[in-house]
């Protein structure tokens, strides 16, 4: 094999590895501000998950296992917007007063 092959293999190898290193620390960071992103960081970021998606990057579900082994939430929890997941205040069922 020459030297020009062997040099090209490794280049192939070191982008690999690169590319997967990339992928990864992207996908922790897509995770992480899923999770604590408030609702314009949150739009923005599903947009462009969605994005890389369309592009032949799905990173679904690697940023699903991030988020399921780090803060031990539901994935789909972490999808929707900050302003969905409050759980509403439905009051009291027992409370005899009336809402008026």
């Amino acid at each position: 094999m020459s030297e020009r092959t062997e040099t090209a293999a490794l280049d192939v190898t070191a982008y690999r590895a690169a590319f997967g290193t990339l992928r990864t620390m992207l996908a922790e960071y897509l995770a992480e501000a899923l999770v604590h992103g408030d609702d314009s960081e949150h739009r923005r970021l599903t947009r462009f998950a969605r994005g890389l998606d369309e592009a032949g990057l799905n990173l679904d579900d690697l940023i699903d296992s991030f988020i399921t082994g780090t803060w031990d939430a539901r994935p789909a929890w972490a999808w929707k917007s900050p302003t969905a997941r409050k759980e509403p205040d439905l009051g009291d069922p027992w409370d005899d007063t009336p809402p008026f």
